[in-house]
Order: structure tokens, then C-alpha cells, then sequence
């Protein structure tokens, strides 16, 4: 049976919600890894990784499990204490704004490097275009050809005027969307990043 635990300590909450920081986590979270199973998923040294496992143990977050055979040598095994933690945003410090940028900057980041490295792959070039699409101006950045589709990519920002109904229903079907291609997954396949969401906006 899955485990969760929950944490009462602001300086655990911190590093948990900095992904720069527990993204480490991730190769044992909820099953066993060596250092340098953690290391490849993660694409560092083996040095480097052996550090944020120390890291890790300091904050109670990994524990040792065991060891196993590899290549004639005995390893040591780590899996998190728990399958997952849960706590309060009212732990944390910093305000809630800043809690969520720092949590999604790293995968942002890497989403932007994926979509230049697409749109820059063979002679698709990039060009930015200012008018109206469905009556709203914008700005955007497009493959030269001005297709997203000859890059590889979907990427679409829409602010829509919406009834609470209609809103409740764009949000189940983008759930249903994901569910559904969650549910055609191939190991074999090539890897996608995909961000769905929507959120009723507000003026500060």
C-alpha cells in the first residue's frame, strides 16, 4: 500500500517545493535506485548525484534499503520514506507566487529549450508575428514557414470569455484529452511535453 507523509518542518517544505533542489528525489520516489540509477535517469556524475543523496538522507527524505549485485560489486539501495509528502502552503515562507514560479521554472525551462531545439531542427527557421487571431491581438513566435504543425509543435495561448458552464466543460475535456493519450503511452516512443490548463483570470 502506498505511503504519504506529512511534513511539519518549513525547511523540508522549502526544498520540496524547489525543484532545482527535489527533482533529486524523483529517482526514488516510491522505488528503490542506486546512486547510479539516479545518476543516468537524472543525466549527472555519479559524484554529483552522491551528493544530493547525503542531501536527501540529512533531510529524511531517502532512506538506505538494502544492496543487490551489479557488475560483481555490492551497491547500496535507497528508496524515499515515504511514496509520497504531503503539506501545508502556509509552511512555506515565501508567498504563494513565488513558491509556484520557483516550482515550475526548471520544467519551463526545459520545455522552452525543447521548443527552440524543434523549431530550429532543419531549415523551419523561427519569425514572430503581432495581429488578431480569432479577434484578440497578440504576440507570437512561429516556425518560419508559419505552421506549427512542420515543426513538430502545438503551442497556443487563448484567453476566451467563457460562461462557469462552458468553463467546467473545456476543462473536463482537456482532462479527457490527457487521459486518453496518458493511456496510449510507448516506452519505445519519442518523449513529448505537454501543458494543459486553464484558470479563470484575475487583475491584480
Amino acid at each position: 500500500m502506498a505511503s504519504e507523509r506529512r511534513i511539519t518542518d518549513p525547511h523540508v517544505a522549502d526544498f520540496l517545493t524547489d525543484r532545482t533542489g527535489s527533482r533529486h528525489l524523483d529517482p526514488f520516489l516510491g522505488k528503490e535506485a542506486t546512486v547510479a540509477d539516479a545518476a543516468a535517469e537524472l543525466g549527472l556524475s555519479a559524484s554529483r548525484m552522491s551528493y544530493w543523496v547525503g542531501k536527501l538522507l540529512d533531510l529524511g527524505l531517502v532512506e538506505f534499503v538494502g544492496t543487490r549485485v551489479q557488475a560483481r560489486h555490492r551497491v547500496r539501495l535507497f528508496r524515499s520514506t515515504a511514496d509520497s509528502f504531503v503539506f501545508s502552503l502556509d509552511l512555506l515562507t515565501a508567498p504563494d507566487v513565488e513558491v509556484l514560479e520557483r516550482y515550475f521554472a526548471p520544467v519551463w525551462r526545459r520545455f522552452l529549450t525543447s521548443l527552440v531545439h524543434v523549431g530550429r531542427r532543419g531549415e523551419v527557421g523561427w519569425q514572430a508575428r503581432f495581429g488578431r487571431t480569432g479577434g484578440q491581438a497578440g504576440f507570437e513566435i512561429v516556425p518560419g514557414s508559419g505552421d506549427l504543425e512542420d515543426a513538430g509543435i502545438f503551442n497556443a495561448w487563448v484567453k476566451l470569455s467563457l460562461t462557469r458552464r462552458h468553463a467546467a466543460s473545456l476543462r473536463r475535456d482537456m482532462r479527457a484529452l490527457v487521459e486518453r493519450y496518458a493511456a496510449l503511452q510507448d516506452p519505445d516512443a519519442e518523449p513529448h511535453w505537454v501543458h494543459v490548463a486553464a484558470v479563470k483570470d484575475v487583475v491584480e
